[in-house]
């Protein structure tokens, strides 16, 4: 048998490997997808007294008013679209305008993931249009707040079949 006929078995061995590797880490991170819309909506069941907040702290400014008031429940963003998330978020769980890395942070820290280099600046480009394109969101002094508009677009959303399936019992939703 020839070399150059050996490194071709030795590659096709190679690549088959890596096909199947591919496949399982695809079945894998399904699953893992669908464990963690799971828990999300078991917590909302099992935890709903237990609000856990955020790790960032509210300070008081002037003894009245937090600079930051969102409270939300761990895992609650796990599963949405940046864009859902970013609705659920200022409608829902903040009180007052949030800065881009607010956002952000608050996101990730309720469960969102995403393989972005960077998911501050695709938090940014989605909220850029949300405010141009879709007028969701405005951009004021301190931040981000939610519209009349993106709070109607945020009611919408809670009426869709993939929310319903979400909040409801995602395990049914997911297989």
């Amino acid at each position: 048998m020839s070399t150059e006929r050996s490194y071709a078995i030795v590659l096709k061995d190679l690549e088959d490997r890596q096909r199947r590797c591919q496949e399982q880490v695809k079945r894998f991170t399904e699953e893992l997808n669908s464990i963690t819309q799971m828990i999300t909506g078991l917590r909302q069941f099992i935890l709903p007294s237990q609000d856990l907040p955020l790790s960032q702290s509210v300070q008081f400014t002037n003894g009245l008013e937090p600079e930051a008031a969102v409270t939300e429940k761990s895992g609650m963003y796990s599963g949405l679209s940046t864009r859902w998330a970013i609705l659920y978020l200022l409608a829902e769980n903040t009180t007052i305008p949030m800065g881009r890395s607010e956002i952000a942070k608050a996101l990730t820290d309720g469960g969102i993931m995403s393989n972005a280099q960077s998911f501050a600046s695709n938090v940014s480009a989605v909220l850029s249009g949300m405010a141009n394109e879709r007028k969701e969101v405005e951009q004021v002094e301190s931040g981000y707040q939610i519209t009349d508009h993106g709070r109607e677009v945020w009611q919408g959303v809670k009426r869709t079949p993939q929310w319903n399936a979400r909040t409801a019992y995602p395990a049914m939703a997911t297989g």
